[in-house]
């Protein structure tokens, strides 16, 4: 499903801002539009072992989080866990 340019418009200005996502402070990051989903990036502090090409512990990256913008159900209602982080209708 699109993302209709009002809602597309919201969501880009989200970028940058801090956010409450299940006890874990982050940052917007990214609004992604092909499947659309809002990416969110764990504070510094927080911080997972990413594998290397082997399935290697390799380096510590922040913990990132993709929160889907519309309900599974594929309607153009918005996702719980987006409307959860009450970033919009907040401008």
């Amino acid at each position: 499903m699109a993302i209709s340019k009002p809602l597309k418009n919201q969501l880009q200005k989200l970028i940058g801002r801090q956010v409450m996502h299940r006890g874990t402070s982050c940052t917007v990051v990214e609004l992604l539009e092909h499947e659309p989903a809002l990416v969110l990036e764990a504070s510094r502090a927080r911080s997972s072992l990413q594998d290397n090409q082997y399935g290697n512990p390799g380096r510590r990256v922040a913990e990132v989080y993709t929160i889907p913008l519309y309900d599974e159900d594929g309607e153009s209602r918005l996702h719980p866990e987006l409307l959860r982080l009450g970033l919009l209708g907040s401008d």
